[in-house]
């Protein structure tokens, strides 16, 4: 039930070239592998939002920079790269944009703003990326379920997230009262 709806999805999401794609356990995942990297990355990520609460710095921000322009490199193949090298790919670019996006929702709403140290973020970052790729090496049809099961919540993280911030940003403050000034006039 849950691979035909996965697959039906991913059929507009990604190309499925069978030779691309993670085969765990014998079935072979409906999308490919740096699609896996992005949205087991995403659904993975989303675990990762409670311990967003310590303020950025410029070191943080580049760190999270590089990890969007690294998809340059290997999206466009400049340099040779396998099949894992795809998959990290994929879940740090997504890294990189949950964080700028969810950096975004915070600074703008001043929601969460600690002194606490990002040791445990950066920790769970090393904890999601082993873990996708222990489940996409081990070949047990649970690890084919529940990759196919964070694929899903992937989606939904991305979606939800895009949708907070277009939903914030007419909300904001400054939005507000702009569009209030241009009623009185």
């Amino acid at each position: 039930m849950i691979h035909s709806i996965v697959d039906f999805i991913f059929s507009y999401l990604c190309h499925q070239e069978a030779d691309r794609c993670w085969a765990i356990g014998g079935n072979i995942l409906p999308f490919c592998q740096r699609c896996t990297g992005v949205y087991v990355g995403a659904g993975l990520m989303l675990f990762l939002l409670p311990l967003m609460k310590f303020k950025s710095n410029w070191k943080i921000l580049l760190l999270h920079i590089l990890f969007l322009v690294q998809m340059i490199i290997f999206g466009y193949h400049l340099i040779p790269h396998n099949a894992t090298i795809r998959t990290l790919s994929g879940q740090l670019f997504i890294i990189g944009a949950l964080y700028f996006i969810w950096y975004n929702i915070q600074n703008r709403w001043n929601l969460i703003q600690s002194d606490s140290k990002p040791y445990s973020y950066f920790g769970g970052i090393i904890a999601t990326l082993l873990f996708l790729q222990l489940l996409i090496h081990t070949p047990f049809l649970f690890s084919f379920v529940l990759v196919e099961i964070l694929s899903l919540v992937g989606i939904l993280t991305i979606l939800s997230s895009a949708l907070t911030t277009l939903i914030l940003f007419f909300y904001h403050p400054k939005f507000s009262s702009a569009k209030n000034s241009q009623r009185q006039l």
